[in-house]
């Protein structure tokens, strides 16, 4: 869970305060995970509106009064603590409901409590417009004593997003007590008893030695052949934590296939910032993945992935070889990348890709042949290669989804001009269900003639914006564009000639898009970034695309920071032009 933060076995929230580099800290005062999770829930409640308020504060201010504001959050975290049995008392309360029969249940049944979970979570899924929506908030919002004037401070937008974190966050609540709750009243009866029968017919040598003890007997066994332990001891420890069972024999397919999505998305260690990623989710690894994936963070490479998960293999063969487990569930289809597989990905895997630095960008648009000499030409005869860079800069897009794009993609919705990205043309495709959206487009990419190019395009005659291009089967339209890019004769004119040359780091049109994240990160909510660059966030605040959340994503990209790059050249020959 985000902010929750383990250390020495005790759990704590950490978070950054908004608009600065200072962190709030405070103890949940547990052991225990799950109680964490739920004291860290009440807390989020109370302080989330003020941290949508601090967000649209001056970093300045924001320092001036930070001792108040710690102390603003501390007292929320006290109250969260006070407030947890006494809130779920109240909850319950709330939760009770009539079965079929006429018979009133206690709000602590689970069958009351997973009613209301689906309606909480019916409600976040559904129209934002829906006045359950209101009062569910407003049920939760009484039993949080949640001073109302903190919301007096949002706008009609941040009120929005405020009242659908309260609503999931409670959701998650909810969850948790459904599980306490369906283990307090027994409804997991049948599946503990299915566990019992199974190890009956199960050969008690599987349960004569727990996974620690297989695993001490083989790093005596390997102490003999290698002096390089942690190559075998580091995987093992990740894999106990991921799989927290204590038996080999308990241990299925589907949570091998859980082993090997977190090897494939560790971060590398050799960069100081992901070292302090692993200190501060030590002995939890599952959550680091979650944290590298959401945040689109550079995992190590498959050849790495491959060679802790070979070393980890080694140990579960130890046991199925000493007849401690009856086979190696490892060993399924598609768990481990092919040689082929391995092959396409090393050169890839084998640099680090990054931003581009900002005097790249300025030699880009002030100094490169793209944008001086041929700069006439190219916006009379060869548009792609002015346009398609600034879009992959201000718009945070991939590369095919630029290349491919209709003219009936570029739309205006009252006032707001957006680009669809979808696959309702001929030849269009997205990478996945998140892919598919609307990014508003930013005023810079407006100002610099780029509606003006379409309308253009579109009195032409040409269907697709970038009609120079051509298709290909398997890389669409951006392959095209592509081999312009990569040109190395261009990429020398601006691109640091060192970084070129280095192995170890890739620059290339996908770092626009890092550039992007990087810029725009930190400065609007998760859930506008996820909805703006199409990620596969864990964000449950999703995006909806009508007008109201259309303004959203519009007012965050408007806050691209871009003030140190210098487009004032092209803006003066794009107005001379027209």
């Amino acid at each position: 869970m985000q902010y929750l933060l383990k250390q020495n076995d005790s759990f704590y929230f950490r978070r950054k305060i908004p608009t600065t580099t200072k962190n709030i800290t405070f103890s949940l005062e547990t052991k225990n995970g799950k109680i964490a999770k739920q004291k860290l829930a009440l807390f989020l409640h109370k302080a989330t509106p003020l941290f949508l308020v601090l967000k649209n504060q001056d970093k300045d201010e924001v320092l001036k009064n930070l001792d108040d504001i710690r102390d603003i959050f501390e007292q929320y975290g006290k109250e969260a603590l006070i407030e947890y049995s006494e809130l779920e008392k109240e909850r319950h309360k709330h939760l009770i409901c009539v079965s079929k029969k006429g018979k009133k249940r206690d709000g602590s049944h689970p069958k009351c409590i997973k009613k209301w979970l689906k309606k909480f979570q019916d409600t976040i899924a559904g129209d934002v417009d829906n006045p359950e929506v209101d009062t569910l908030f407003n049920e939760v919002f009484r039993r949080t004593k949640l001073d109302g004037a903190i919301l007096d401070n949002l706008n009609d937008d941040d009120k929005l997003i405020a009242k659908f974190f309260l609503i999931k966050e409670e959701a998650k609540v909810l969850q948790n007590d459904l599980q306490r709750a369906e283990n307090y009243f027994g409804t997991n009866v049948q599946t503990t008893l299915s566990q019992y029968q199974a190890m009956q017919t199960t050969p008690n040598r599987y349960y004569e030695k727990t996974i620690d003890d297989i695993a001490e007997d083989f790093f005596r066994v390997k102490e003999n052949d290698t002096k390089e332990m942690h190559k075998y001891k580091e995987p093992f420890e990740i894999f106990r934590n991921v799989i927290g069972k204590k038996y080999f024999i308990d241990i299925t397919a589907e949570d091998m296939q859980d082993v090997v999505y977190v090897f494939k998305n560790l971060p590398p260690k050799v960069e100081s910032e992901n070292i302090e990623l692993y200190n501060k989710f030590k002995g939890d690894y599952r959550a680091l993945v979650e944290h590298v994936v959401e945040n689109g963070i550079t995992t190590i490479n498959l050849t790495t992935a491959q060679g802790k998960l070979s070393n980890l293999m080694a140990l579960v063969d130890y046991a199925v070889d000493r007849e401690r487990l009856d086979k190696n569930r490892l060993r399924i289809k598609h768990v481990l990348p092919s040689k082929k597989e391995l092959e396409n990905a090393q050169e890839k895997d084998s640099a680090t890709r990054v931003d581009f630095k900002t005097n790249e960008l300025n030699a880009l648009f002030n100094e490169s042949t793209w944008y001086t000499e041929k700069l006439n030409h190219y916006l009379q005869h060869e548009q792609d290669r002015i346009y398609i860079p600034l879009m992959g800069l201000l718009q945070g897009m991939r590369l095919n989804e630029i290349a491919q794009l209709y003219v009936n993609d570029i739309i205006e919705d009252d006032g707001i001009h957006y680009i669809r990205i979808d696959q309702v043309n001929p030849q269009q495709k997205y990478k996945n269900k998140s892919a598919k959206r609307k990014v508003p487009i930013h005023s810079k990419l407006i100002e610099l003639g780029f509606l003006s190019y379409v309308q253009k395009v579109k009195k032409s005659g040409e269907e697709r914006v970038f009609h120079q291009l051509y298709h290909t089967e398997k890389k669409g339209y951006g392959q095209a564009f592509s081999k312009k890019f990569a040109n190395k004769n261009f990429k020398i004119q601006w691109i640091e000639e060192e970084r070129l040359k280095d192995k170890r780091t890739l620059v290339d049109f996908h770092s626009f898009r890092h550039c992007f994240a990087t810029r725009i990160v930190g400065r609007i909510e998760d859930s506008t970034v996820d909805g703006l660059m199409g990620h596969q966030g864990k964000s449950e605040n999703k995006i909806r695309y009508d007008h109201k959340h259309l303004k959203i994503l519009k007012a965050g990209i408007e806050k691209l920071d871009i003030e140190d790059i210098d487009f004032s050249h092209l803006q003066a020959v794009i107005n001379s032009i027209k």
